[in-house]
């Protein structure tokens, strides 16, 4: 997108963390903004912080794990705005711990949130978002996790955060000849409260589970704010990644995937001539 100044930005958990970055950060750039977030109180503070400082911004309380909500926060941006030419589907929980302590209530919330949130994102949206004039941008955060074993994340993080990188990928490829970019942002240590996600954790997906990591906001990264200007210049230079942490993925990424080749050459000297 060459520009994104007049153009219309939702952003889904806006209401704190890397996602209140993100809409400071469209609004600076002279966007109106669509504050989604399940907690209803906080996206209306941060939206009525945009308008002060005079931009056009609303709040739409929005569960990203119902198809329902999500149709209906696409349904208030058009009515509002006309469009929407930047989605980031940004909402996320976190969870970590072994597998065999896991619930499988634990993998049916994080799932919810941090895979259908996306795939309900993208299906609400992309029927209007083709053929916009100068283009659309859709932003999906995923993590360094996604491209680990999940060992010091939790399986259950990290695959789901995997899925976003894989339909990140997928939907870049397939959406590039109707001039809709896609980035997967691929956040590691940024200043939110991620880990005390279960704040929001609805009773249908069952008591919160033990939190071995503790609940306290991450304060020794990077500030939501600068995540947030960096998924713009992507957006605005049609990237496909965001890395907060390049030193921390390549160095993660480097062993998992040194150990999944060398398993591929194991396999090939150990097979039979053809």
């Amino acid at each position: 997108m060459e520009s994104v100044a007049g153009k219309t930005a939702v952003i889904t958990g806006a209401a704190s963390g890397i996602g209140a970055g993100m809409a400071q950060a469209f609004a600076e750039a002279g966007m109106s903004t669509v504050i989604a977030d399940i907690d209803a109180d906080a996206a209306a503070q941060v939206a009525e912080r945009l308008r002060r400082d005079g931009t056009q911004a609303v709040a739409v309380p929005t569960d990203v794990s119902s198809w329902e909500s999500v149709q209906h926060l696409a349904d208030v941006t058009h009515a509002t705005f006309g469009a929407a030419h930047v989605l980031c589907n940004n909402a996320g929980v976190f969870l970590a711990g072994p597998v065999a302590n896991m619930r499988v209530d634990d993998w049916r919330w994080v799932f919810s949130v941090n895979v259908f949130g996306v795939i309900h994102g993208i299906h609400a949206f992309l029927p209007r978002m083709t053929g916009l004039d100068g283009g659309a941008h859709i932003v999906n955060t995923a993590s360094v996790a996604g491209f680990g074993s999940g060992a010091g994340f939790g399986a259950v993080y990290s695959a789901a955060k995997g899925a976003v990188v894989s339909i990140s990928e997928a939907l870049r490829e397939e959406l590039a000849p109707s001039g809709i970019g896609v980035t997967a942002l691929c956040p590691a240590a940024v200043n939110t409260r991620i880990l005390a996600a279960q704040r929001n954790r609805p009773i249908d997906y069952g008591a919160p589970a033990a939190e071995p990591l503790g609940i306290a906001p991450i304060t020794v990264g990077l500030e939501p704010l600068d995540v947030g200007r960096r998924v713009l210049q992507a957006v605005l230079a049609d990237e496909p990644w965001v890395f907060t942490h390049p030193e921390v993925l390549k160095a993660g990424a480097a062993a998992r995937f040194n150990r999944i080749l060398d398993a591929v050459d194991a396999a090939l000297e150990g097979q039979s001539p053809g």
